[in-house]
């Protein structure tokens, strides 16, 4: 049985890029502990973190950071000691695949 093929619109394409788009975002994002953030945190000059603090039942402190074209997140119960050449971002909330 031969199929047709599928007519590629614009709106059929736009979808396919932006799933195409969430899924590799999704998938860069590295979950470390505590003490390996704070090391790449020490390896940059100027580094960039996003900070929330969010979650239910329970909130933690959550971090997000790029470093070499990957994306890296940790959570801690309490709030981290940034090093003073960090610049904050503050979030109302962070969202990562678990």
């Amino acid at each position: 049985m031969v199929k047709e093929p599928v007519k590629v619109t614009v709106e059929n394409d736009n979808a396919i890029s932006v799933a195409t788009r969430l899924m590799k975002a999704a998938g860069a994002v590295v979950h470390v502990t505590n003490l390996d953030f704070g090391r790449i945190l020490s390896e940059t000059d100027k580094p960039l973190v996003v900070v929330s603090y969010q979650g239910w039942p329970s909130k933690r402190h959550c971090y997000l950071t790029a470093f070499n074209g990957l994306v890296f997140f940790t959570k801690s119960k309490e709030s981290l000691l940034l090093p003073e050449n960090v610049e904050v971002i503050s979030s109302q909330r962070i969202s990562v695949p678990e």
